[in-house]
């Protein structure tokens, strides 16, 4: 018995893409989420007192690659991204492909760092969370005579 297949029906909203304010939100979510409150900590080991001169570095590097993308983009219109820009400047050969497999590294490198930084917080949290209810049995305990112990005098 042979079934009918159908074609798939488009949806409208998945071709639409992404809007200004949506692509806006995932850039500052990655750029604040990721740049500022995960890795804060070692920026600051790094640069030790020249933290606000690296942030201001920084910032000068991620507007220069805002402009960069949002040239790109205005050229090469299409959801293909950063690939895309590899294709269509290098072509579709060995140059762009070697270029794409060092972006994936970068990505990967970026996302493992990202989830060290989490689970170091991830793993404070559940210090001072222990630390927080060992206080408050401490603070909790009785002296033989059934007075609160006396932790400030």
């Amino acid at each position: 018995m042979r079934t009918r297949h159908h074609p798939p029906v488009p949806n409208p909203r998945a071709t639409k893409g992404l809007g200004l304010l949506a692509a806006v939100s995932i850039g500052v979510g990655g750029m604040i989420g990721a740049g500022i409150f995960s890795v804060l900590g070692v920026v600051a080991t790094v640069s030790g007192t020249a933290l606000p001169l690296s942030f201001l570095i920084g910032g000068a590097i991620a507007s220069l690659a805002a402009y960069s993308y949002t040239k790109l983009g205005v050229r090469y219109p299409s959801v293909g991204g950063a690939v895309q820009f590899l294709v269509e400047g290098f072509g579709d050969g060995l140059v762009s492909g070697a270029i794409n497999i060092f972006q994936y590294f970068g990505f990967i490198i970026a996302i493992a760092l990202y989830a060290e930084i989490q689970t170091t917080i991830l793993c404070l949290l559940r210090c001072f969370i222990i630390k927080v209810s060992i206080l408050g049995n401490l603070m909790s305990f009785e002296t033989p005579g059934g007075n609160p112990l006396p932790i400030y005098n």
